[in-house]
């Protein structure tokens, strides 16, 4: 009887191991799930940008004052302050991301090239001036070399792509006056000189597109209107000042550039 018993204990032990050979093995435990977070347009950021400026100013008419005769003298160049300059600068900022949008604060500084401008020699008005002065010629005229802006930015960020809008002030360099040379016929000129470069104020706004490459570095495209204003400017020349004229001048330029941005 024990021997039966130590007999079928045996073969239960061995039928055991056999069925726990044929089982398969116990599949490694799934590596945990961890999501990915979206793209954060928060934070500060800094770079630096280039571009072109397109010069929108307007033909400036010189209005004859004094001994001339108005307004039959008076002297329209056949040009205006358009011309294309290269510009460059450096931009600071801060971006705050809330859901899908995303608003911020801005400021750069730039340089620009010289421009095409009003420097070069007219005809004259011949109702005012006759044979007299058939031609006259302006020095000194043309865009400013430098501006700078301080704007407020809104979009929408479609994760790495960003969406905005952008304005607020503006502020540059202008040249608002020279020389104006009435050529007197055959070979004598009266010059008439008033104003010269000065830093004026004004507003910009514009729109564009930025693109975060990786999570610390974003290029970007973007237009810009830049608007510093008009000036009325007073070219005096002759015995103390009796023959004068009196210029509008504006400054006035259409920036496009790209840029990029590290993000801190």
């Amino acid at each position: 009887m024990i021997r039966k018993i130590a007999l079928t204990a045996a073969f239960a032990a061995v039928s055991s191991v056999s069925i726990a050979a044929d089982l398969p093995g116990r599949a490694p435990a799934p590596a945990p799930f961890t999501p990915v977070s979206a793209f954060s347009w928060t934070g500060l950021y800094a770079g630096a940008n280039l571009g072109a400026s397109f010069g929108n100013g307007n033909t400036p008419v010189f209005v004859a004052g004094g001994l001339f005769p108005t307004p039959a003298s008076n002297l329209v160049p056949g040009s205006d302050l358009s011309g294309t300059a290269f510009t460059g600068g450096l931009q600071a900022g801060y971006n705050w991301q809330i859901n899908s949008f995303v608003v911020g604060l801005e400021t750069d500084i730039n340089l620009r090239s010289r421009a095409g401008g009003l420097n070069g020699t007219y005809a004259t008005n011949p109702a005012g001036y006759g044979a007299a002065f058939p031609t006259y010629t302006l020095n000194g005229f043309g865009q400013g070399n430098w501006f700078g802006t301080l704007r407020a930015r809104a979009g929408f960020a479609a994760d790495r792509a960003l969406f905005f809008v952008t304005g607020g002030l503006a502020y540059g360099n202008t040249r608002t006056g020279g020389i104006v040379v009435n050529n007197i016929a055959p070979a004598a000129s009266v010059p008439f000189t008033a104003g010269g470069n000065s830093t004026r104020a004004g507003w910009t706004l514009g729109a564009g597109i930025e693109y975060a490459v990786t999570n610390n570095w974003t290029v970007k495209g973007e237009y810009l209107h830049v608007d510093l204003g008009s000036k009325n400017v007073v070219y005096t020349g002759g015995g103390g000042g009796a023959l004068r004229y009196t210029a509008n001048l504006a400054n006035r330029s259409e920036i496009v550039r790209l840029g990029v941005n590290y993000k801190f």
